[in-house]
């Protein structure tokens, strides 16, 4: 993978990130009842027009890991998110490393992939 290939992959998974969740705080902040990061975002997900019912999974780990993906494509259109073990290496490690801080399991984002 080369260097500006790298460079625009990270960029697009970060822009993602923060993509997804400035709304999932808006919404943990906002409701009563809410508890947790993984919570707000479960409603998020079963709620919005733009994330498709086929991203939805048992957990809100998998569930992220599939959104932000999707969301990262977005900002690739050119070219495919994943061209390698080592981009998708690259995927896995930020948005388990996103998932841990907002106090979910990365086992979870892993167990996607089984």
């Amino acid at each position: 993978m080369g260097f500006i290939r790298n460079y625009a992959l990270k960029t697009a998974i970060k822009k993602a990130l923060l993509e997804v969740s400035d709304p999932v705080e808006k919404i943990w902040e906002e409701t009563p009842g809410i508890s947790s990061f993984g919570e707000a975002f479960m409603v998020l997900a079963r709620h919005s027009p733009y994330i498709s019912d086929d991203l939805v999974t048992d957990t809100w780990e998998g569930t992220f890991m599939g959104v932000i993906s999707t969301t990262a494509q977005s900002y690739l259109p050119s070219s495919p998110l994943i061209n390698s073990q080592k981009e998708l290496a690259t995927l896995v490690a930020l948005v388990t490393e996103w998932v841990s801080v907002k106090g979910g399991s990365p086992a979870n984002v892993y167990r996607e992939f089984s």
